[in-house]
């Protein structure tokens, strides 16, 4: 029976009870949860007591859960700062409102600044984990405050000559315990020891005091002009004490105010803009003037170039150095050599210039100007005019010459002179007067009238009056020509109009007459006479010489064998005329 139970019951059985477990409803999961810090950081005062930490459950609430909550030292020490805490933090089924462990804190008197706590949850318990954070920091605020420490400004200043500066140092924020801090100088654009004492010094505030500290540097007064310089002061916590801490600004700068004016060497400048000198004066004094300063040695340079007036003629060249000493505002005289001459220029000038400053002086103005030399020699007078004493002259063609004169007028100053030259009218030069042309000079001052002389030639024509023309030309020397500068010359004809009978004889002198004038050439034949003979006495042009640049005749070689007629009858001859 048991073998068939086993064999036919039993499997049976078997299968019923797996139909069942399938036939029954599925039953929910649990979901416990997870467990974590509210937070990672935490803080309290000193104090206050106790610090609160939170924990809390999320994520499921089913069962009763749990987790350990453990406390260990940071900066902060279990029962100096804090009792040390360690509980199990408890969740009953459905519970999930947050848990709360108090941390004691003890407080103390110590100026030790804020602390920390490290606290930990661990080994959660009813299917928990562990949530994030699982780990937080508690810090403990201090409230014992020593306070901070700085300057009372950033930028401090002082006379050079003042002895010392004074830096400030303030405590604020507390002023519990004794604290120092070191305040040290370096070196800005003053330097130690020539401008200030090198200085490091501890400053101390005892407990509960909050007054403000004063530190002398030493300031060093020298007669430098260097202008203002600064150095810088540093407060350090190298060595903190008492647990103040370093506050705002911690460094400053000490400016010394120079006290040593500034060196004004002023300005060089030209006394005048113009300058005048006689020519005779021998030299022109050129002055140079210092305004506006006098600190310190200074120089610069006046020197001259050509304006009107000529280097070496009318005066020297100058380059000179015009020096001031430290504190000389004297004015300085540059002479400049004038050289005197006897030519007629009139007022010429220089330029006179101001360069080349040393010792930092600037150059005021005028820093140029015009020397004008003024000249002695007087202005000649006009030199005047050059003019013929007439517009007409006359002379007698039987005049060996005409006399032809020059004035000078409105003037006698330098030699001057001018030119006289002939030009033919109706006279012809080398028939009825000698071509002419001369020059009539005046001395200086001379006004006297000059004469020029025009050689006149007689002839046997009867040609009637004839003319000559006259200029006045070239004047020199400054003159001028006057009015009239040219004029006419007329030559009065002494040979009669021919007779009723025609002939050509002279009044008074027969057919037999043979003293005629012959113009032909000489060795030609004779000029015919009236009576159609050679007139032996005939005056041949062999027979006329030149005398003065005029022609004259000469003795005549007369026929003596024709000695017929009454030399009284005027037909006569003669053996002379």
């Amino acid at each position: 029976m048991f073998q068939r139970l086993r064999h036919g019951v039993w499997p049976l059985l078997a299968v019923g009870a797996l139909m069942a477990v399938i036939a029954r409803p599925a039953m929910a999961q649990a979901t416990p949860g997870t467990l974590q810090f509210s937070a990672a950081t935490y803080s309290a005062g000193e104090g206050v007591g106790s610090a609160s930490i939170t924990i809390t459950r999320t994520g499921g609430s089913d069962g009763i859960v749990g987790v350990s909550f453990s406390t260990s030292d940071g900066t902060a020490i279990a029962a100096a700062d804090y009792t040390a805490t360690t509980t199990t933090v408890s969740f009953a089924d459905g519970d999930s409102a947050t848990k709360t462990v108090a941390i004691p804190i003890l407080e103390d008197v110590l100026v030790e600044g804020s602390e920390t706590v490290n606290l930990t949850l661990s080994g959660p318990t009813g299917g928990a984990s562990l949530g994030s954070p699982s780990s937080a920091v508690l810090t403990i605020l201090d409230n014992d405050l020593a306070g901070s420490l700085q300057f009372g400004a950033s930028t401090y200043s002082v006379g050079e000559g003042a002895g010392s500066a004074s830096v400030t140092i303030t405590r604020t924020g507390g002023s519990i315990g004794v604290v120092g801090v070191t305040l040290s100088t370096s070196d800005g654009s003053a330097m130690a020891p020539a401008d200030y004492a090198a200085t490091t010094v501890a400053v101390s505030f005892a407990d509960g005091d909050t007054a403000t500290k004063t530190v002398s540097i030493p300031i060093v007064d020298d007669i430098l002009v260097e202008g203002n310089e600064t150095f810088n002061a540093a407060l350090t916590l190298s060595s903190p004490t008492g647990g103040a801490t370093l506050g705002s600004p911690s460094s400053a700068v000490v400016t010394i105010i120079d006290n040593d004016p500034a060196p004004v060497p002023g300005s060089l400048q030209l006394s005048s803009a113009t300058y005048s000198a006689g020519e005779g004066a021998g030299s022109a004094a050129i002055m140079v003037t210092r305004t506006g300063g006098s600190n310190g040695a200074v120089s610069g340079v006046v020197s001259t170039s050509n304006g009107t007036a000529l280097s070496g003629s009318d005066y020297a060249a100058a380059a000179a150095t015009v020096s001031f000493a430290d504190g000389d505002a004297v004015t300085k005289t540059v002479s400049i050599s004038i050289l005197e001459d006897a030519l007629v220029e009139g007022n010429e000038t220089v330029n006179v210039t101001l360069s080349g400053l040393t010792g930092g002086a600037t150059l005021g103005s005028p820093s140029s100007a015009v020397l004008t030399i003024i000249d002695n020699d007087p202005t000649p007078g006009p030199a005047g005019s050059l003019q013929f004493s007439s517009a007409t002259y006359s002379v007698m063609e039987t005049a060996s010459s005409a006399t032809i004169m020059v004035t000078r007028a409105g003037g006698s100053t330098g030699a001057v002179s001018g030119m006289v030259s002939t030009s033919n009218g109706t006279a012809l030069a080398g028939t009825d007067y000698i071509t002419t042309t001369m020059t009539v000079s005046f001395a200086d001052g001379d006004s006297a009238t000059k004469t020029v002389s025009i050689p006149i030639l007689d002839d046997v024509l009867v040609e009637g009056n004839e003319t000559v023309s006259l200029t006045l030309s070239s004047p020199i020397g400054g003159a001028t020509l006057g009015s009239p500068s040219s004029a006419v010359l007329t030559i009065v004809d002494n040979d009669p109009a021919a007779g009723p009978s025609g002939d050509n004889e002279r009044p008074g002198w027969g057919c037999g007459d043979k003293n005629h004038i012959h113009t032909g050439p000489p060795g030609n034949s004779e000029k015919a006479s009236p009576c159609g003979h050679r007139d032996d006495d005939d005056v041949d042009n062999d027979d006329v010489h030149q005398v003065s640049g005029v022609q004259q005749l000469s003795h005549p070689d007369l026929d003596q064998d024709d000695h017929h007629g009454d030399k009284n009858n005027g037909r006569g001859k003669s053996h002379g005329r």
